[in-house]
């Protein structure tokens, strides 16, 4: 047992020794100048020009580039050493790549965005795909690498280079963040519809499906001068045919479920004759041009982050309260209803100095949030409302939350994936859910004041473990039960449960809890 201690100590000191003394002879090569040496590569432009001395060998057996550029055929030669002339590469770059080339180390320490994607380039020109591949691995995921360049030649460079797939990563990111970049680019009518659809495929693409549609009829309508979009009431039947022949590939990669009613009336509707019998097989949208009407829409009419689909789900978690009520005896009316999610408070337009005077004591209310950098929108709804001050929530301190729930949905474009948390702890009262920083449903905190938030279990059905996220926006709604078989209202005071509302507060005015029937 010695024995072998001895040896595997003997083994990793001469690994190190050897080690050293590489590292040594690649210092005084690459900075030093000094050392044996059969090539030189000058790089860059006066005044930033530099020579790197290096082994023809190791350069040949790791890079295909060398093998040909030191072979007889193309090989330039002074005093016998190989002369090598890459004025298009800066020096800051080249010395990462000779250390790469020699040790296999990637040193990206002090480069900005800018030399970082030299590095891609220049990666790519000697063909290191194994580089290209692991840059990635050593810079942030958000890094923008064209602050000042135009979007259609990046984007056809960067989808030309079938290595720059973890690159694409960061480009979609980008257009994720700032849409304009692409939807207002110019030189639209050069993107080739092939990288367009590889656009629209990448899995990290989160544009909206409203400004998808956008996108595909813009750059549709870019490829054919001849059709104007201001006059469509004076298209022919061919012109129409002119524009789906030209988009039938794209919009196939369109959720028509995932877009509002809204913007289904104003801006696919004019467009209806482009749509295939494939597209119109899609429920959500044969059902609104056949049957919406504008006039008569109700529920959710602003928003940023939800559509009707959401809504959907909101109205029939709602619903199902009711039900539950009228199952455990409660009275219930049985007339047909709906809802309006009225918007009263939006992060990124009002701020939070305005949360409290917006969201406070304002009836059913509804809170979205769509968390940071993903697709994930979680929130919760609360009957009662928002409490934002201490005094005005001790008043209502015997009001239950049995009925508040909250929600998650995994992906924001695929509603089907959601998950409904009701409460399982029914002791909660109003003095864990103080909306001070935010809307707070016990579990779920939304922290605006700080643009955070976090999720706990307790109260409820538990989703996951504790999460922490950044916000990116949050939308708060009050919900209104209308009665359909009623003329409308101009007025949104009514709460959707407004038997149980008045009940349980006549009770408290009493000082007794409507669930335990004590007096306290």
């Amino acid at each position: 047992m010695t024995t072998q201690s001895t040896i595997i100590s003997a083994l990793n000191t001469l690994e190190y020794l050897n080690e050293k003394l590489f590292l040594n002879e690649i210092n005084e090569i690459n900075c030093d100048y000094g050392g044996s040496y059969d090539t030189i590569i000058r790089v860059g432009t006066v005044p930033d020009v530099k020579e790197f001395r290096a082994g023809s060998i190791i350069l040949c057996s790791r890079s295909s580039y060398f093998r040909t550029a030191l072979s007889s055929e193309w090989a330039r030669k002074e005093n016998d050493v190989f002369i090598i002339d890459k004025p298009n590469i800066r020096p800051v770059v080249f010395d990462i790549i000779l250390r790469y080339l020699y040790i296999g180390e990637i040193m990206l320490d002090n480069l900005d965005a800018d030399e970082i994607y030299d590095l891609f380039i220049a990666a790519d020109e000697f063909m290191l795909d194994d580089l290209i591949d692991s840059i990635p691995d050593y810079i942030g995921e958000n890094m923008d690498f064209w602050p000042e360049q135009d979007c259609i030649p990046v984007l056809h460079y960067i989808y030309g280079v079938e290595s720059f797939y973890k690159l694409r990563r960061h480009l979609v990111n980008k257009i994720n963040t700032n849409p304009n970049w692409l939807i207002d680019a110019e030189g639209l009518n050069t993107l080739e519809e092939t990288i367009l659809l590889s656009l629209l495929r990448q899995y990290n693409f989160n544009l909206e499906h409203t400004a998808r549609w956008d996108l595909i009829i813009k750059w549709g309508l870019s490829q054919n001068p001849s059709l104007d979009g201001e006059k469509l009431s004076e298209w022919s039947d061919d012109d129409f045919k002119l524009l789906g022949r030209t988009v039938g590939n794209l919009l196939p990669l369109v959720q028509f479920a995932e877009i509002s009613r809204n913007d289904i009336h104003s801006k696919i509707l004019p467009y209806e004759k482009i749509l295939s019998s494939q597209e119109m097989d899609n429920s959500a949208l044969k059902w609104y041009l056949t049957r919406y009407k504008p006039k008569g829409s109700q529920g959710l009419k602003d928003s940023n982050l939800i559509n009707h689909v959401h809504a959907a789900h909101f109205i029939k978690w709602i619903g199902s309260l009711q039900k539950q009520q009228e199952l455990n005896g409660e009275k219930q009316t049985k007339t047909a209803c709906r809802y309006k999610f009225d918007l009263i408070f939006r992060s990124s337009r009002d701020g939070f100095e305005n949360f409290a005077e917006k969201c406070n004591q304002q009836g059913p209310t509804l809170a979205v949030a769509k968390i940071a950098g993903q697709r994930c929108l979680i929130g919760g709804f609360d009957p009662y409302g928002l409490f934002t001050d201490k005094k005005s929530i001790n008043v209502h301190e015997g009001f239950s939350v049995k009925e508040n729930f909250v929600f998650f949905f995994d992906n924001r474009e695929n509603v089907s994936k959601s998950v409904l948390c009701r409460l399982n702890r029914f002791d909660t009262l109003y003095r864990h859910f103080l909306s001070e920083d935010g809307p707070c449903f016990g579990d779920l905190r939304l922290i605006l004041r700080y643009g955070s938030g976090c999720y706990v279990p307790s109260y409820y059905a538990k989703y996951s473990s504790h999460m922490f996220f950044d916000i990116e926006e949050c939308e708060v709604f009050r919900v209104i039960k209308v009665d359909k078989n009623t003329p409308r209202r101009n007025s949104y005071s009514q709460p959707y449960i407004n038997d149980t509302y008045d009940f349980e507060k006549s009770l408290i005015e009493e000082c007794k809890c409507p669930h335990c029937n004590k007096y306290y």
